[in-house]
């Protein structure tokens, strides 16, 4: 396909544009950015892909902004044998018209136009190689994916010289992957239908086994219950043995059962007489117990009136010692509540002393205070009213050195009027009056025209003529400039401005300063914050009034500290004498509360002790009366005497038990017992066996297992043969597969030298003699060399990996015949 003519109207920004293209070789279009470039490449697709009745974003994005018109694109194709002109406008009032110029004249519109071109490109084009070979600006360039594209295929089986059959081949190796893909995955692994038959065959095995095994457990159970039917009459005449022998060995061991019984009953009163004897024992040691108990009580009770005989002299010399301790401690407390007071007075002279100092600064600060403040408001009220700054005062400087250079060059170039009175007289110069003396001299100067006139004389006129009309002009723009300035800063002249000025700027210093001061004298205090301070300390004023005369106030802050420091002293020192007078009542107060306390305890352990002794006393003639200590010693032996006849009787009904042996009597019974029932078990185990062995024989029967297992042996052997038919043609399947794929892939890899040829000398254009490429089994370039060195395609840089899929694209582009190629 060759496209001869492109025009594009009303096409985004582009109004109405044409290109023809050469019809061989390549055409390039070149321009500035955003000049329509890439409006061409969009503009086929459009043409090509959508009908003018598209609504889709992509042909909506191409109406131009600026007008109200629908996008027109027109192209003059070649393709093959046909030669058309095709032109569709989208959006407003949308057409497609097709005129086929050969091979044979053709008309079309609307759908039919677009549908016709469809069926054309269709016929003439290899799609797949048009998309592959397509590069647009923006997008991202990789490897060109066209080692599946028929048309490519072919031409570089022409190229390496071999016959192809084209699309024959083509379709032929696809219903060969058909016929491969009926019984296997795309990975080589068997599919369903494979997988299936070889299941069936399995289950159909499975039953197989089954119904024989299900056979010959039958003939198991047959044979089974003859063997139980001749067991039964013997396990019934051990059964019957069995449970005689089990009554005997009952009755023995119940004889054991009423022995051991006996022994049981024998420990007990042995238990018991040991209890009474062990009980009288407790009762003659208690007696012996209670006895020395009464006599150490006795003992206790001389020892504690003897203690406390002792104790009542040191007591009373104690609380002698007290009281005396008691009076200078309340000596000391009360020089130290004297030495307290005069500390507490000597610290509020000091509160005073330093209150009265800070009073008199802050007042002093806060008068510094308000006197900087008026000066700043001053300062500032002069500054809201004056007008002058330094630009005015240097504009009136300008003007006025204007003015002056102005006046200068008039005097120095303008005509000059000398008059020179020979004698006295009068006259007029513009109308003033003048007087002149005999010699006197009146000069002026002649701005413009000057009238000098001596009454009923002479009437002289003098003119500056035009060439001072310039300097004249100069002045009075000078003076007006002046004035001008002067009426803006408020003022009369240029001295007045500067004293003006000079004002201004002092009335800034004042401000300035005064708020520095201000600061200075507020430090960290607001002016309110100094004033409640000020009122906070105003008790200092009074404090002199209302303080008592004696002892005398001192005179400053420094003596009120040392008068504060010796009081100090003085209370501590009263502090420290009181402290000892306390420390020496505390010490008398402990040994008199220690002695009390141990005299109060001698006599409450004397009352305890009087008490014990009493109750002790009364407890012992109590029990004795109870109990004489004679009757104490009869029990005792008498109790002794029952717990050895006891402990006789026990042992030998110990060793009556022993020689029956109870252990060996019960183990036999237990046997027995487990013999009997475990006859009985077999004997009904034996018969359930019986039953359910029968029950199977009758539902074996009648489920016919002989005809089940010929049925299911048909079925496994029709499935065989089904299957080894089908492995047979997936194995043929399999076998042409391969035979085609490696012969295809060995083509491949014989043509690949075309290709490859074709990109390197295209390459070496680009880079050098030593550039070369590998191509990979897809036909993509998967490695590069340039000057000695080989790297992967996905290593090289963006820029190298776009130059080199163009030029892969020409090279595909160049190896397609005429008939196969794309633009």
């Amino acid at each position: 396909m060759r496209i001869l003519r492109l025009r594009i109207k009303d096409y985004r920004g582009v109004a109405d544009r044409t290109l023809d293209f050469d019809p061989a070789g390549v055409t390039v279009v070149e321009g500035p950015n955003e000049s329509g470039k890439s409006s061409l490449a969009e503009a086929i697709d459009l043409l090509f892909e959508h009908p003018d009745s598209s609504r889709k974003q992509a042909v909506l994005q191409t109406k131009p902004v600026d007008r109200d018109a629908g996008p027109e694109i027109e192209a003059e194709i070649t393709a093959g044998p046909y030669h058309f002109v095709y032109r569709k406008r989208f959006i407003r009032k949308p057409e497609t018209i097709l005129e086929v110029k050969s091979p044979r004249k053709e008309h079309a519109t609307g759908r039919e136009a677009h549908d016709r071109v469809r069926a054309i490109l269709a016929e003439t084009v290899d799609g797949d190689l048009w998309k592959a070979l397509r590069v647009n600006q923006g997008d991202l360039l990789g490897r060109v994916p066209v080692g599946k594209i028929a048309s490519l295929g072919n031409a570089l089986d022409r190229a390496a010289g071999k016959e192809t059959a084209g699309e024959r081949e083509q379709t032929l190796f696809e219903a060969v992957v058909a016929e491969y893909r009926r019984y296997f995955t795309e990975s080589g692994l068997e599919n369903k239908e494979l997988r299936a038959s070889a299941e069936r065959i399995a289950e159909l095995e499975d039953l197989v086994a089954k119904t024989s095994a299900d056979l010959k457990t039958m003939q198991q159970d047959v044979d089974r219950s003859e063997a139980i039917a001749i067991a039964i009459p013997e396990l019934k005449r051990v059964s019957a043995e069995a449970g005689e022998l089990a009554v005997r060995r009952e009755a023995e061991r119940l004889e054991v059962d009423k022995r051991e019984a006996e022994v049981q009953r024998l420990e007990l009163a042995e238990q018991n007489a040991r209890m009474a004897e062990t009980a009288a024992v407790q009762h003659a040691a208690d007696r012996e117990s209670l006895v020395r108990k009464v006599e150490e009580v006795q003992q206790q009770r001389r020892r504690l009136e003897a203690e406390a005989a002792t104790e009542q002299p040191a007591l009373v010399d104690a609380k002698a010692r007290c009281e005396a301790a008691t009076g200078s401690l309340a000596t000391g407390e009360a020089a130290v509540g004297e030495a307290e007071a005069a500390l507490a007075l000597r610290e509020r002279d000091f509160e005073y002393q330093r209150a009265r100092l800070d009073l008199e600064q802050l007042r002093e600060r806060r008068a510094r205070i308000e006197e900087a403040r008026q000066r700043a408001a001053s300062a500032r009220e002069f500054l809201d009213r004056t007008r002058i700054t330094d630009e005015i005062v240097r504009r009136i400087r300008e003007c006025h050195l204007d003015l002056e250079k102005a006046q200068a060059l008039l005097d120095a170039g303008g005509p000059r009027l000398r008059v020179t009175a020979l004698s006295p007289f009068a006259a007029e110069i513009d109308g003033v009056p003048e007087s002149l003396e005999e010699h006197q001299v009146l000069e002026r100067t002649v701005p413009g025209q000057t009238v000098l006139r001596i009454p009923g004389t002479a009437e002289i006129v003098v003119s500056a003529g035009t060439s001072v009309e310039n300097l004249l002009a100069a002045r009075d723009k000078a003076g007006r400039a002046q004035e001008e300035a002067l009426g803006r800063a408020g003022v009369r002249d240029m001295e007045a401005a500067e004293r003006e000025n000079e004002r201004r700027r002092e009335s800034e210093r004042v401000a300035e300063a005064s708020e520095v001061s201000v600061r200075v004298d507020l430090r960290d205090l607001t002016l309110d914050a100094m004033t409640e301070k000020i009122i906070s300390l105003a008790w200092a004023e009074d404090y002199p009034a209302q303080r008592p005369a004696s002892p005398p106030l001192m005179p400053d802050l420094d003596s009120a500290e040392v008068a504060r420091r010796e009081a100090k002293e003085t209370l501590g020192r009263t502090q420290a004498d009181r402290d000892c007078a306390r420390e020496e009542v505390l010490a008398a107060e402990k040994r008199g509360n220690h002695l009390a306390s141990r005299l109060q305890e001698k006599t409450l352990e004397l009352r305890l002790s009087a008490l014990s002794e009493k109750q002790a006393t009364a407890e012992l003639a109590a029990t004795r009366e109870q109990k004489p200590d004679d009757d104490l010693a009869t029990a005792l032996n008498l109790a002794r005497e029952r717990a050895r006849t006891s402990a006789t009787s026990l042992q030998e009904a110990r060793a009556a038990l022993k020689s029956a042996n109870p252990e060996l009597v019960r183990q036999l019974a237990s046997n027995a017992k487990k013999a009997e029932q475990a006859a009985a078990q077999r004997l009904r185990a034996a018969e359930d066996e019986l039953r359910d062995v029968a029950a199977r024989l009758e539902l074996q029967g009648e489920r016919g297992l002989f005809d089940a297992l010929e049925d299911a042996q048909s079925r496994l052997e029709h499935a065989r043969r089904d299957h080894r038919s089908l492995t047979a043609r997936a194995a043929a399947a399999r076998l042409l597969f391969v035979s085609f794929r490696d012969a295809r892939d060995a083509s491949r890899r014989a043509y690949q030298a075309p290709l490859r040829d074709k990109i390197v000398s295209l390459g070496r254009f680009v880079f050098d003699e030593t550039f070369g490429v590998e191509l990979d089994e897809d036909l993509a370039i998967g490695t590069r060399t340039l000057q000695g060195v080989t790297l992967p395609f996905d290593s090289l840089s963006v820029g190298a990996q776009e130059q080199l899929s163009l030029i892969a694209r020409l090279a595909c582009a160049l190896l397609v015949s005429q008939d196969d190629g794309v633009p």
